[in-house]
């Protein structure tokens, strides 16, 4: 298959031990780094890497009073839409995973750090691993990203092993196919993505196992035909990227 290999894009952008994948540092010939943002199709490894009720009232009410009160709520409003604009979701592992991307993708490594569940000192290998999936992006100088397909390949209740199939939109409007697994964890507060160091032989095995079944998925089959038609008519692109990255 035409393409340079993702490490060597990504070797320069810290230590690629650390920001290899769990699953393929147990079963891929050729390692490749955990946040690789485009999997070669057929490759024989795998990835692994996170009401309100309103009461009304039946009597009659002051106007002046009401006024008051929908001034108020509209505030209350403002408020809690800002806050939750500038939140992270982690209500479930796709929807933390689409954060993620979206983060890096914007450059903007707070609100991937926040992905991770971390809110204090971010570790150095943590930030070594968002930095160097910002710096892959922005080789690429996407206009935007579109998010393609996002679930769970398995979920036991406290992990959630997920895949994202995404397109970055190219300054040509061609679209780069990208596919990449992550494994997340759940809390009390929701679901988080597992940096590399955190995850266990066991959660790499599993992975490892799971990858395999996903391989043969009509999903994974439409990412890897688009993954092979972009790369039939753009020759020499991944050795571009590779080129901006040392």
């Amino acid at each position: 298959m035409a393409g340079k290999d993702p490490d060597e894009m990504r070797n320069s952008q810290g230590n690629p031990e650390e920001r290899r994948d769990p699953a393929e540092r147990d079963h891929a010939q050729n390692s490749r780094s955990r946040n690789d943002h485009r999997r070669r199709p057929n490759q024989k490894s795998s990835a692994a890497r996170r009401r309100r009720s309103v009461q009304s009232s039946r009597f009659p009410v002051n106007p002046i009073v009401a006024a008051g009160v929908v001034i108020g709520v509209i505030v209350l409003i403002f408020v809690i839409v800002k806050a939750r604009s500038c939140g992270v979701n982690h209500g479930s592992a796709p929807k933390v995973v689409k954060e993620l991307i979206a983060a890096e993708v914007e450059g903007k490594e707070s609100r991937a750090v926040k992905c991770y569940g971390v809110t204090d000192d971010v570790p150095t290998d943590l930030k070594t691993e968002i930095d160097s999936a910002i710096a892959y992006f922005q080789a690429h100088e996407p206009k935007e990203v579109k998010i393609k397909d996002c679930d769970t390949i398995f979920d036991d209740g406290s992990h959630a092993y997920t895949y994202i199939m995404y397109s970055l939109i190219l300054e040509n409007d061609q679209e780069y196919p990208c596919l990449e697994t992550f494994m997340t964890e759940k809390d009390e507060k929701g679901y988080n993505v597992l940096a590399a160091g955190r995850i266990t032989a066991d959660l790499q095995q599993r992975a490892v196992e799971a990858y395999k079944k996903f391989m043969t998925t009509d999903a994974y089959k439409n990412y890897a035909k688009e993954y092979e038609t972009f790369m039939i008519m753009n020759r020499g692109y991944e050795e571009k990227i590779a080129s901006k990255l040392t």
